[in-house]
């Protein structure tokens, strides 16, 4: 499709043998479909067009898709794409934002490709209802968008937003899923399997997750945010690289780390405020470091590394998970038994040849200094 497509409402011409039907007669909705083995409603075709015909794998709209309630009240349509090949469109809008009565929900977006996944921006935002839900899905290729926006301005929530493309890498802009007054967002769930590469601008969401599934890698600062002071959980299973700012704010929720932080590429620095640390893998670092909010390990952990110049602890619980330490100077702040654990603890410098120094009351610089209050931290 060359140019862009608006739909303004209803189209209740449909034949009632049409499958979407019932949908496409409730409200402004646009449904393209590619790679049908046939047309589902040939006797509407044009009277020189034969019947049945083939139709493509791939699925191209060059402009903008337009299914808002911006100039009348109600619902932002939904828009359902799909084809066993690529999907290319340019920004699709399924806002409701009318002004006299900005009371409808965005329209949800879903886009399933067989390969490629390409979109600009997609805009599912609502004035005072339900921002649209955003699934893309790639069941071999790659997604690139451009921002994602399923967040009410007013008193409604936030849409989820999930990207699957578990063959294939993840690259997108920022991602808002949260509600404006009421502090309750939408889930934000991008997967990219075990191998893919993830990439994005900012995250915001309220009261909820913030999940990322593969190895995520930092093209630019990045922050991922409670919009509203509200607590979030934030996970990663997988790796995280780049050599940029990661901040995440999770509030009084619970950030996961389940891989290696920095292992390729250390990270330019890190801005994490969380209730509660879940880690296994390791963080390697360059220069200082601290943690002072507990942290429970899911697996053997490393922290610190050969640039790593000082790391300082809360509470550490361990359990039976092997507990690694590197750096030029460490400190545990958390109190008398604040560290636990039944597996092995190593506490090394990040210089083999640094001295290390034991039981003294301070630090002293020019070496690994283990005083005592780090010793009666290690509870038996």
């Amino acid at each position: 499709i060359n140019g862009d497509v608006t739909i303004t409402g209803a189209s209740r011409a449909v034949a009632t043998a049409d499958p979407d039907a019932t949908l496409l007669a409730s409200s402004r909705l646009l449904i393209l479909r590619a790679g049908l083995p046939a047309l589902q409603n040939p006797v509407r075709l044009p009277i020189n067009v034969p019947s049945p015909i083939s139709l493509p794998g791939n699925l191209t709209v060059t402009g903008t898709i337009e299914t808002s309630a911006q100039t009348q009240p109600g619902n932002g349509g939904a828009v359902i794409l799909s084809a066993p090949g690529s999907v290319t469109t340019g920004d699709i809008h399924t806002l409701a934002l009318f002004p006299a009565a900005p009371l409808g929900n965005g329209g949800e977006v879903l886009v399933n490709a067989g390969s490629r996944l390409q979109i600009g921006n997609i805009n599912a935002r609502s004035g005072s209802g339900l921002g649209g839900n955003i699934h893309l899905t790639s069941q071999t290729g790659a997604i690139v968008t451009g921002n994602l926006d399923s967040l009410s301005l007013g008193n409604g929530g936030g849409g989820d937003v999930t990207l699957t493309a578990t063959q294939g890498t993840l690259s997108t802009g920022t991602i808002a899923a949260y509600g404006n007054l009421t502090g309750v967002g939408g889930r934000i769930s991008l997967n990219a399997g075990t191998n893919g590469i993830i990439s994005t601008g900012n995250l915001a969401t309220d009261n909820n997750t913030i999940a990322i599934q593969g190895a995520y890698r930092l093209n630019q600062d990045v922050v991922f945010t409670n919009q509203n002071n509200t607590n979030i959980d934030i996970q990663f299973n997988g790796t995280i690289d780049g050599r940029h700012l990661l901040s995440l704010n999770a509030g009084n929720g619970i950030i996961t780390l389940n891989g290696w932080v920095g292992r390729d590429i250390p990270l330019a620095g890190a801005n994490w405020t969380a209730s509660l640390y879940r880690m296994a893998g390791g963080y390697v670092t360059d220069g200082a470091q601290q943690i002072d909010r507990p942290i429970e390990l899911i697996g053997d952990m490393v922290f610190g590394g050969p640039n790593a110049t000082h790391w300082a602890f809360g509470n550490i619980s361990a359990g039976s998970h092997r507990l690694t330490i590197t750096a030029d100077s460490i400190d545990f702040l958390g109190g008398a038994n604040s560290v636990t654990g039944s597996g092995s603890l190593i506490l090394q410098p990040a210089i083999a040849a640094q001295p290390i120094l034991l039981g003294g009351t301070a630090n002293t610089p020019g070496t690994l200094s283990l005083t005592k209050s780090d010793f009666a931290a290690l509870q038996n």
